[in-house]
């Protein structure tokens, strides 16, 4: 028989009022009976309102671990670990990273690495409205209006930031205090920077997050190597021009 993997409950002392409802995150932290070595974390939200907090939890569930949260944490894991029939777990890890709760917002940041033909890792920002439990999405935020102006903002400053990562290649490659095996992968990096996309005419592609009174932007990167970050943080308070009727009502408190 094999030895049970005791289910470790972290509480993180965040609580807000919503509606007379109480919220607070509950983290779930697991290893793969297969290999110990593997740990996984899952976050549930908890509080009064049971409709909200399963729908919250039943959308993440199914997006990371393709289980339905049913109000119960046995099993959570059980479809990404691997089985008799295929060994390879869909992902090898699982970590919860910045979370921000108040009143109105609910934002998570889940982490791992997924495993299919090859291995991957990734990096996804969820944020919730706590009204109703519903998906935020970018488009809700940004106004109709501002649209355009908004996606030529961060295409130029990402534009800008590939440009000095080839300006920075190109001087190390002239630099004769670099190695010869060094300035080879400063020149293979370069049609990778030159091939980057940088120019966004809808909202595929971006990811985000609600942190306070920030609005932050995460690019993805230009290659596999590279190992830059494309990170565009807004004030919401600054850039309160831009946003939606729904956003400035969201984010008003």
């Amino acid at each position: 028989m094999s030895k049970l993997i005791p289910i470790v409950l972290i509480f993180i002392g965040i609580f807000c009022n919503s509606y007379s409802q109480e919220f607070s995150i509950k983290i779930i932290k697991e290893k793969n009976p297969k290999d110990t070595t593997a740990e996984y974390e899952f976050p549930i939200l908890i509080g009064k309102n049971e409709q909200i907090t399963t729908k919250i939890n039943s959308n993440l569930s199914f997006e990371f671990l393709e289980v339905k949260y049913q109000n119960q944490v046995k099993g959570l894991f059980k479809n990404v670990w691997g089985n008799d029939k295929n060994s390879l777990a869909k992902l090898s890890f699982l970590k919860v990273g910045e979370t921000y709760l108040n009143h109105r917002i609910y934002s998570i940041t889940l982490s791992g690495e997924s495993c299919g033909a090859s291995c991957s890792n990734f990096e996804t920002h969820c944020n919730f409205d706590l009204k109703m439990g519903n998906r935020i999405k970018l488009e809700s935020i940004i106004s109709e209006k501002y649209k355009t102006i908004f996606l030529d903002s961060i295409s130029k400053w990402k534009l800008a930031k590939v440009q000095f990562e080839i300006a920075n290649c190109k001087s190390n490659i002239n630099n004769s205090n670099i190695k010869a095996v060094e300035k080879e992968y400063y020149k293979s990096m370069i049609p990778e920077y030159e091939d980057c996309f940088t120019h966004y005419e809808s909202y595929d592609y971006i990811d985000f997050s609600i942190i306070s009174k920030d609005l932050t932007i995460y690019l993805e990167s230009c290659s596999n190597r590279d190992e830059n970050s494309y990170i565009f943080k807004l004030n919401l308070n600054e850039w309160r021009w831009i946003l939606s009727d729904y956003a400035i009502e969201l984010t008003n408190n």
